[in-house]
Order: structure tokens, then sequence, then C-alpha cells
């Protein structure tokens, strides 16, 4: 049997982030969806709006924020998952809200949190600006947001979003490798290749 797989048959040599990134985003999307092999994640897609820490223009690049499914990985992971996607929440919805909200599942959890985002017209915000740190893991060079809670900022955050010394280093480690390696078009920065994230 031939039969095509729609998700396979995009576009392939779509730009990508290749460089990272602080700076301002809008949002296209808000969704639960499987990544990788794992059901039920929360993903927010940001289309960038600026330039990268070497001054290309990154305009209409997009980026994936995934947080991912904590199922089955424990107390700890799973309090750690629901307190990012609230961190992240809360800089596009009334945080008030976004601490107000109570689930059964993370599935529920997920679903009631897009739901209040949707609500609160989330995607036509224009003041959040997000970070996407490079780092290194097992040789391969990948561009993800930090696994803590200073990522995304609006503008009442109280801090402006800064490259701390160790993400400077982890930027320069990720630039090294990845202009070491030759560029092979099938490495593109897909969201299939993150790995879990914690913190």
């Amino acid at each position: 049997m031939f039969q095509a797989d729609k998700e396979k048959a995009q576009p392939s040599g779509a730009n990508y982030l290749q460089v990272p990134y602080k700076g301002p985003v809008s949002f296209k999307s808000f969704e639960k969806k499987k990544v990788g092999n794992t059901e039920k994640c929360f993903v927010a897609e940001a289309k960038l709006l600026g330039e990268d820490i070497q001054g290309n223009d990154c305009s209409g690049i997009t980026k994936e924020y995934v947080e991912w499914n904590p199922e089955g990985k424990g107390d700890k992971k799973t309090e750690n998952a629901v307190n990012r996607l609230a961190y992240f929440a809360s800089h596009l919805a009334p945080p008030e809200e976004v601490f107000d909200i109570k689930a059964e599942s993370w599935e529920e959890y997920v679903d009631k949190t897009i739901m209040l985002l949707n609500q609160h017209s989330a995607k036509d915000r224009d003041d959040i600006e997000m970070k996407f740190v490079g780092s290194v893991y097992q040789g391969n060079p990948k561009i993800t947001t930090p696994g803590y809670h200073s990522f995304i900022a609006n503008q009442d955050s109280e801090n402006s979003l800064e490259w701390s010394q160790s993400e400077q280093q982890d930027n320069r480690e990720y630039l090294e490798v990845k202009n070491s390696s030759p560029t092979n078009p099938e490495e593109a920065d897909k969201i299939e290749d993150l790995g879990d994230q914690s913190f």
C-alpha cells in the first residue's frame, strides 16, 4: 500500500532557527499534541520577530516551546512541568486566572491552559519576548528554551530577559559545534529531535 504521510511531505527547506535568539515573538498556536513518541505535550508555536545573537534577521522563523507530558515520571517531574507551563501562561493571560487552574490530570491541565490562553487572545499580544538558548547534548547541537523559569517576559515583567553567564557559555559551545559540523538538511531543528526538558 502506497500512502503519503502528510506531516513528512511538508517543505523541508524551510527556515529554522540556527543561532540562539532572545527577542520579540508572537504566537501562531497553542496545542496539545504528540511530540516524538510522547503524547499530550503542550506545544506553543512562536513566530520570531527580531534578530538572533549574531544579528541575523529572524523575522518569520518559527520555533516551538514544548512542555513535555510528565505522566509516569514521578511527582517532582509533574510538579515541575505544571509550574513551568503556569510560568509560561502567566505572561500571556492574567496570572491570577492561570494559578487558579485546577485539574485531575496533565491532559486536563493542558486543555484548560490552552482554553484560557485562547480566551485572553494570547496570540494577539505584541509585548512578548522569549529566549532560546543553544546547548550541546551527546555532541548534538540544539536550540531550546532554558529548563528553568527565565525564558519569557512581557511589558509587566520586573526584569527583562538577559543571557546568564552559563547561557552565554552554552551558546558559545553550541556555535562551535554547529560551525564545525557540515550542514545536513536532514538535521533541521525539528521538534522530534528535542530531548525532554526539566528544571
